[in-house]
């Protein structure tokens, strides 16, 4: 059935425990994965829906630059085995 295939792989609370810190930015913010070895991508858009940046980790926690983003709002998105999450980014200054 075609709906099998649709599936995900990871269950839904596989993204519940990470976290990414501080939301409220100006030199940087960091991803906290729950697992260290997780392997995980990064996309980071701005508010006209334009990407930023498109990098994949696989190392703990991910500390992103932010000094030199234009002041606004940015949404990132994690992807980890097949499922998204998308945080709101406000950059101060």
């Amino acid at each position: 059935m075609l709906l099998e295939k649709l599936t995900l792989s990871a269950p839904k609370w596989e993204l519940i425990n990470w976290k990414l810190y501080p939301t409220l930015v100006t030199d940087i913010t960091t991803i906290f994965p729950p697992n260290k070895n997780d392997k995980y991508l990064i996309e980071i858009w701005d508010l006209g829906n334009l990407k930023q940046f498109f990098s994949e980790f696989s190392e703990g926690e991910t500390i992103l630059d932010t000094s030199k983003w234009v002041k606004g709002t940015y949404r990132i998105d994690i992807t980890f085995k097949e499922q998204r999450h998308s945080y709101k980014v406000l950059k101060t200054t």
